[in-house]
């Protein structure tokens, strides 16, 4: 039961991040290219490996910090989008895999850095539609924390989080030609980690 509230939750939240970046194709980029590569769902391209390697360490590096040095310290685990599987071990295995790589994963990437962030970098540039998409990823993300932290936890988890999204955003564009396949895998991967923390009550 608990498996198919979670794909139906998947479902929904693919839906919702999905539907903006839908009608804009269907009314806007329809005639220039096919759905999946206006959202930069295709193979990565890689031209530069050891910049899109640094990019990826520090992303992962900052991802760490934020999740087991920062997060904690301003958040209660039982506030955590995590808290569902906290203590569940294996039995959560599979929701797990859903929320790390679909519900939040996907979704996200598509709407922000597969739709937002391709709108503003191709209307105002790679350096400024990348800080825009980050900032307003890093908003997001402090606004769901605003009720359970401190003024200031919410302005550090805003700073972090749209750092995180400005690498993100730079690892496909600049050095993916495009694909949001790398971010999605780092996004998910994050996921991933602080969810099997949480299974095992390690966090």
């Amino acid at each position: 039961m608990e498996t198919v509230q979670s794909m139906i939750d998947t479902i929904i939240q693919l839906i919702l991040f999905s539907l903006i970046p839908l009608l804009w194709w269907l009314f806007k980029g329809r005639k220039q290219t096919n759905l999946l590569e206006y959202l930069g769902l295709k193979k990565p391209s890689i031209k530069n490996t050891r910049g899109f390697i640094g990019v990826l360490i520090i992303d992962f590096v900052i991802i760490l910090i934020q999740l087991f040095g920062v997060i904690p310290l301003f958040i209660d685990e039982a506030d955590m989008s995590t808290s569902a599987f906290t203590n569940r071990g294996l039995s959560v295995l599979f929701p797990v895999l859903i929320y790390a790589f679909v519900q939040t994963g996907l979704a996200e990437e598509i709407f922000f850095r597969g739709f937002l962030a391709k709108r503003l970098i191709h209307q105002f540039g790679l350096n400024i539609g990348n800080i825009i998409q980050a900032f307003l990823f890093g908003l997001i993300h402090g606004l769901i924390f605003f009720n359970y932290t401190s003024t200031f936890g919410v302005i550090v988890i805003i700073f972090l989080t749209g750092f995180n999204g400005w690498l993100m955003g730079l690892l496909n564009e600049k050095y993916s030609n495009g694909s949001i396949i790398p971010s999605w895998l780092v996004h998910a991967l994050s996921n991933l980690i602080s969810s099997v923390f949480s299974m095992f009550g390690l966090m």
